[in-house]
Formats: structure tokens, C-alpha cells, sequence
């Protein structure tokens, strides 16, 4: 699993269902994403009541994973990285600890490409993060502040040097290069994602409420980006 639950999670527009899983594609880039969305079973060995897309943990740990269409269990390595995909809790299931020993462990989930900026405790260097856990370094403060504002290292969180190596580092961001998944919003509150070639994608409507409540959190005002890196960002709107 590399970064995405769609991405968890959001990549191109397509249907509703395909977009919530669109993310974890680029995550779990083995699954089979119509099996994901359309709820199927895992496999007889597990004997859970269950299904894969679920979200469960056991009694006796706090740890949360993603149950996956390939049969295996994906798992969120601390709380950052999961209220990245998801707003609460609330979805998650209590099964044994015996019935969840008996699905074969997968990788670890990282951040949703778009929400959280990523460090380790040791270097001073920030990251963005993109689909599947890429991440690119922004330079300096002003190339920071003219992404995200001022108040950019708020959304900086330190990650484990243990689970650096779940991420792949990539280029450095050039100027006025806006990263790849990033969530932007107009005056109205329509969301748009960012794409590879520095466009974006409506995407407010093939969200669900939940998509919808964590990428609204973490979403740049459009007018603000624009003006800070003096630019017109190119919107695709989507009927």
C-alpha cells in the first residue's frame, strides 16, 4: 500500500463509488477497485463478519486497519495518518483479536495525498505529500508561505523515522509548482484537486460526506493561492 485509500482516495472524476476508492488505488494499486466498492467478502479463512472496504480493529489493541478486496489487512500507523482518509471513528468495527490474527497482514496506509505536510523529527526538511505516498520537499519558508500561508507550519506533522520508508521521495517542488492532490476551494465552496499538470478537477460531487468533511478541512482558498504565487489556476468543472 503506497498513499491511497481512493487515494481513500480522489484521482480522476469518475463515478461516485470508483472516486472513494480512487485514492486507495493508488494505494493499493493490486486491488481490483469494483470489488472494493462493490462490498465483496473477504475470504472464508478469516471467518469475519465483515467485508472488504471495512474499517476494524480488535479489543485488546488500539491499532486501526482497511480491510482490502486482496484479503489482507492494511494498517494506519497512528492517528494523524488515519484522520487524513477519515473524519472519526465512528465506522470502525470491534471484531476478536483471534479473527483479525487470521488475516495476512498487509503494508502500512500513509497520509492522503493533499492533507498533511510531513517531516521527521531528525531533519528539518518539509514535505508535501502526493499520490502514492510521494513526497516532495518545498525548498524554503517563502515557497511554504506561498503554497499554504502563514500559518503553512501548522499543518506540518512529524513522522516516525520508523515508518519513513513507507514514502518515496521524490523531486523537489519547483517554483510556483502547486503538489499534486492538493485541495482547493472557490468563493463559493466548490472543491477542486489539483492535478499533474497543474490543473484542477471538481470533485465536490463524487464525495462522500465523510471525503467530503476531511478534504473541506484541509482545502487552500483558490483567491489566496492564486494571489500568493501569482498565478490563475486552470478549473475543470465537473456537471
Amino acid at each position: 500500500m503506497t498513499d491511497t485509500l481512493e487515494a481513500i482516495r480522489p484521482g480522476s472524476v469518475i463515478e461516485r463509488n470508483n472516486v472513494h476508492f480512487s485514492h486507495m488505488k493508488k494505494i493499493f494499486s493490486v486491488l481490483s477497485i469494483a470489488a472494493l466498492v462493490a462490498g465483496v467478502l473477504l475470504p472464508a479463512h478469516s471467518a469475519l463478519a465483515a467485508s472488504a472496504g471495512d474499517l476494524v480493529k480488535c479489543e485488546d489493541y488500539s491499532a486501526v486497519y482497511y480491510l482490502a478486496e486482496d484479503g489482507e489487512r492494511y494498517v494506519f500507523p497512528n492517528e494523524q495518518m488515519y484522520l487524513s482518509w477519515y473524519p472519526d471513528f465512528h465506522d470502525v468495527k470491534t471484531i476478536s483479536c483471534a479473527d483479525l490474527a487470521t488475516i495476512p497482514l498487509g503494508d502500512r496506509i500513509v497520509y492522503q495525498a493533499g492533507t498533511r505536510l510531513v517531516k521527521i523529527p531528525s531533519d528539518p526538511s518539509v514535505f508535501a505529500v502526493e499520490d502514492d505516498g510521494v513526497l516532495r520537499e518545498i525548498l524554503d519558508e517563502a515557497t511554504a508561505i506561498a503554497l499554504f500561508g502563514e500559518d503553512w507550519s501548522m499543518r506540518v506533522d512529524d513522522v516516525s523515522e520508523a515508518f519513513w520508508s513507507s514514502f518515496t521521495v521524490g523531486e523537489p517542488l519547483a517554483e510556483d509548482e502547486i503538489p499534486e492532490g492538493t485541495i482547493v476551494k472557490d468563493e463559493d465552496g466548490d472543491l477542486f484537486r489539483v492535478e499533474d499538470d497543474g490543473t484542477a478537477t471538481e470533485i465536490g460531487a463524487v464525495l462522500t460526506t465523510d471525503q467530503e468533511a476531511v478534504l473541506e478541512e484541509h482545502a487552500l482558498s483558490i483567491d489566496d493561492i492564486e494571489e500568493r504565487l501569482g498565478v490563475a489556476l486552470a478549473l475543470t468543472r465537473v456537471d
